[in-house]
């Protein structure tokens, strides 16, 4: 069965395939703007400290937001929220294009954040949903291959508009890109969750589901398992997004990289994170979900260190592509992972809540890192970065388990 073609594979499981062109698609806009934000940014006077909370502003409201619309695509269904919220992020991508001021770029930063808490966790458990554990491996590594194909060439695309023409026009179309999405999930996608949206959504309500939850997640047969990836995700995200949203000046300041040379460490990223991804749904299938993610995070942390000793351009290309391998790896089978010890009729809120564990430490990370980039330079952040990584692999091999079959 693990055998059976790509083809194959997505006419058993068309949502599968649908909600990976629309993520490829979409990941087309974000790849052109983000290698490109901290430098468009600077041109308002941001400094890297403020870089830093503009990325956080982003994850407060992606975090809030991230459980009760899990729980609300739970009860009233996936498609709904999937679809507004790319509505969304077409609104507000084409209006990071009319900034007049960092103020400008706090604000639609946040609101980009609501949009991507409508999005991600109902996409992810649509994955779920539409596929039988013993394919779901697969299911997760084409879905999260889909966007890092996409940076394959949206970094270098973005930096050539921006060149060519300036950095707005990279946001503007990241914006229009969006707008097909839509009706493509409209069309094809098949709704897993049956209901109809009859009340609106409360602070009190917002309160019960969330509560809901972290209850489920209490009486959960693999809670030590559920607590081992929410807390070595924490870890590991909070180490990432200390250097995450600083590369593009790391790379700039440290090695005298020029615009398109920095979109194509991203584009590097993208190449060898999704070659790492296509391999990895078979392997997550035939050998389980623990393997992968210990190795990928391990290797994730140990090719952290080698970044601060990079000095030119084509080292750093080098270094991040390789620890794409790794992570490569790790989040697919970490997906695999959570969709097999939750319940269908949970996994939104799982899910949310899921994003909502990452999303604090995306709050916390990038202010911290770029407090720390002021103060001890990037190559401090790197240390750092690589030492949570590792620390958060211990946490994982002492407490993870898989389902036996």
């Amino acid at each position: 069965m693990n055998q059976r073609s790509a083809m194959e594979f997505f006419r058993i499981y068309p949502n599968v395939l649908v909600i990976c062109i629309g993520v490829f698609i979409a990941m087309l806009g974000f790849g052109m703007i983000f290698p490109l934000f901290p430098l468009y940014a600077e041109q308002f006077g941001a400094t890297a400290a403020q870089i830093g909370l503009i990325t956080s502003i982003f994850a407060l409201t992606r975090t809030t937001l991230a459980t009760p619309f899990g729980a609300i695509s739970d009860r009233y269904g996936r498609k709904r929220l999937i679809i507004s919220g790319f509505l969304f992020y077409a609104i507000v991508m084409s209006a990071f294009a009319f900034s007049q001021s960092v103020t400008h770029l706090f604000l639609f930063r946040g609101l980009q954040g609501v949009a991507s808490a409508m999005v991600w966790p109902s996409a992810q458990a649509i994955i779920a949903d539409s596929t039988r554990p013993k394919d779901r491996g697969r299911a997760m590594s084409y879905f999260s291959a889909a966007w890092q194909v996409s940076l394959i060439v949206s970094p270098a695309f973005g930096g050539f508009l921006a060149e060519l023409y300036d950095y707005r026009t990279p946001f503007l179309i990241a914006g229009i890109v969006m707008v097909p999405i839509t009706f493509l999930i409209h069309r094809y996608v098949t709704e897993t969750i049956k209901g109809s949206i009859t009340i609106l959504s409360t602070p009190e309500s917002i309160r019960r589901r969330l509560k809901s939850s972290i209850r489920e997640i209490r009486e959960s047969t693999y809670f030590i398992t559920l607590m081992g990836l929410m807390i070595a995700t924490f870890i590991s995200t909070f180490g990432l997004m200390l250097i995450n949203p600083l590369i593009p000046l790391y790379a700039e300041t440290r090695a005298g990289a020029t615009i398109l040379q920095i979109t194509l460490i991203y584009t590097f990223m993208g190449v060898t994170g999704t070659l790492s991804r296509l391999y990895t749904g078979k392997i997550i299938d035939r050998l389980g979900r623990r393997f992968p993610i210990l190795f990928g995070n391990i290797w994730a942390s140990l090719l952290t260190f080698p970044m601060m000793i990079a000095h030119t351009p084509l080292q750093i290309i080098g270094v991040l592509g390789a620890r794409s391998v790794g992570l490569g790896l790790s989040d697919p089978a970490t997906q695999t992972l959570l969709s097999d010890i939750v319940d269908e009729n949970k996994r939104g809120r799982i899910f949310g809540l899921y994003t909502t564990v990452s999303g604090i430490a995306l709050i916390l990370g990038p202010t911290v890192g770029g407090g720390l980039y002021e103060v001890y330079g990037g190559e401090f952040s790197f240390g750092m970065c690589g030492i949570l990584t590792l620390a958060a692999s211990i946490v994982l091999f002492f407490m993870i388990t898989e389902p036996s079959e």
